[in-house]
Order: structure tokens, then C-alpha cells, then sequence
């Protein structure tokens, strides 16, 4: 009969490391996934690099296409509705209140901040479009907890391939990350 040890499996002769560490032989996400040669750490650590890279790039694609699909669904709304246009989301980020003429100074620059925010809920829901978000969005949180199990291996060259392909991505993807203030990981 196995044995669950605090910080180890004694049957499958593996014992977990709570400590950063360079040895191989921590099991990456399945037990069948226990990489314990130096070539074998070596391709667990390039795919980390990989996911980590990817990452970044689901983020960039996200932003990207959440700003198209709120100009297509400004463009719905505009269609169905005559109504003055929407505020952007930047716009609704950046309202400053005006000062009020009424007795009470906090209650007016507070409805227009809810009037922008009613505007911004009243988008279409356009299932092409937040469909695809939710799976951009699962897919991207897949690879962010795929991440984290790597890091807590606590497998030093594991962390060190997620945080420079984290920082490689970042380089090459995070300025379409930057066209949507607020937006992005």
C-alpha cells in the first residue's frame, strides 16, 4: 500500500521539494510527466517557455479583439439606436466631475458617471463576439494555471523558463497588449 508522506509520495519513489531546487525528477502536471533526465527537464523547460510566450500572446489577441468588438457592437447600437454616441471605455475611465450648481455637490457628477456606465452595460450582446471572448479568455486562464502548477514545483529551472518567456512575450506581443487602457492580465 502507497504512503502520502508530508512532502512526498514514498510509492512512486518521488518526493516533492519544498524548497527552490535544480534537480530533476518533479512531476509537470501528470505523474507520467516526471522529467528526470537533463534532456528531458531541458524539453519541459522549453514548452514552459512556450506556454509563457503564449500567454502573452492570447493576452495581445484579447485586448486587440475586444477593442474591434466594441466599435462593431458601438456600430449595432448605433444602427438600432438614434440616441447621442456612446462614451468609449477610456472616456468612461477618465470622467472628471464637473462642480455642481444643486445643493449638493456629490450628486450630479455621480449620475453622469452612472449614465456612462448605463451606456457601456447597454452594448449588444453579440454571441460571435463574447463566445469567442470566453474561450480567448479560458484558453489564456489555462495556460496561466498550467503556469503557476509549474511554479509550484518550486523547480528553479522551470520558474526560470515561465519568467523569460513571460518577459520574451511580453517584449513582443505587450504593445498591442497597451491599445486598450485597463485592458489586458
Amino acid at each position: 500500500m502507497s504512503h502520502m508522506g508530508m512532502g512526498g509520495m514514498d510509492g512512486a519513489g518521488m518526493s516533492m521539494k519544498p524548497y527552490l531546487h535544480f534537480t530533476p525528477g518533479d512531476m509537470l502536471w501528470f505523474m507520467a510527466w516526471t522529467p528526470s533526465s537533463s534532456g528531458a527537464v531541458f524539453g519541459a523547460c522549453f514548452g514552459l517557455f512556450l506556454i509563457s510566450i503564449s500567454e502573452r500572446l492570447l493576452n495581445a489577441i484579447r485586448v486587440i479583439m475586444a477593442v474591434e468588438w466594441e466599435k462593431r457592437a458601438r456600430l449595432a447600437k448605433s444602427v438600432n439606436d438614434s440616441a447621442a454616441p456612446l462614451p468609449t471605455i477610456a472616456q468612461a475611465q477618465q470622467i472628471e466631475p464637473k462642480p455642481s450648481p444643486s445643493p449638493d455637490p456629490s450628486a450630479r457628477p455621480a449620475q453622469s458617471v452612472r449614465s456612462i456606465r448605463n451606456h457601456i452595460r447597454q452594448l449588444p450582446f453579440i454571441p460571435a463576439h463574447d463566445l469567442s471572448r470566453g474561450v480567448l479568455f479560458a484558453l489564456q486562464s489555462t495556460f496561466v494555471y498550467l503556469l503557476m502548477l509549474a511554479v509550484m514545483t518550486f523547480n528553479a529551472p522551470f520558474i526560470l523558463s515561465i519568467v523569460i518567456g513571460l518577459g520574451v512575450g511580453e517584449t513582443l506581443f505587450g504593445r498591442f497588449a497597451a491599445v486598450a487602457p485597463g485592458a489586458g492580465h
